[in-house]
């Protein structure tokens, strides 16, 4: 019986999870060590997080925003997610799975975009209050939010290059038609 490991996380091989307590890479080279067969789905945040998450509060009208609020970071809802992944699963080939690491996300988008999209979808104008990132930075390593949203705003928050992402769809989606984030502002 064959059995493959797979691991769904944020961002790029770059980012290190310290915050968690272990490091994806490190994870990945035991399995590897253990001759254990795996494949590894780069999805960005779930869409349906980012008000908890990154301080969005469309109700109350104001989103909290982290430096200039100008970094596109990657963004795909969990049923998307779920329906890639699934779908990859199923119908690619053992030999294109083993060791791949599949970069693919519904759209990319910037603190500012998102404040563009709420304010049309919503009629009504979204206040933007903004955090320092140096100050942001000195809690990286003890609070979740902050974590995420450094790694936003230094550009570290895709799930990789426009390319490999337009790659991994071409090859194993190719009708790949993920829900837009303004389908979940509301």
């Amino acid at each position: 019986m064959y059995r493959l490991l797979v691991a769904t996380v944020a961002f790029s091989e770059d980012q290190s999870l310290e915050l968690l307590g272990f490091a994806k890479k490190e994870v990945q080279d035991l399995l590897s060590q253990h001759d254990l067969p795996f494949v590894v789905f780069y999805t960005g945040l779930f869409a349906e997080f980012l008000p908890h998450f990154l301080g969005y509060h469309y109700d109350e009208g104001y989103m909290t925003v982290v430096g200039k609020g100008e970094t596109a970071f990657s963004i795909t809802s969990r049923t998307d997610v779920g329906r890639f992944v699934a779908h990859v699963l199923s119908t690619a080939p053992k030999s294109a799975l083993e060791g791949a690491k599949l970069a693919f996300e519904a759209e990319r988008l910037s603190p500012l975009q998102i404040r563009d999209l709420a304010e049309t979808k919503l009629n009504k104008k979204i206040e933007l209050r903004y955090v320092d990132l140096g100050e942001n930075k000195k809690n990286f390593n003890t609070d979740f939010m902050a974590f995420l949203t450094t790694i936003f705003e230094e550009g570290r928050g895709v799930a990789g290059t426009e390319q490999e992402v337009a790659d991994t769809a071409a090859k194993f989606v190719p009708d790949w038609n993920p829900a837009k984030y303004e389908s979940f502002i509301g």
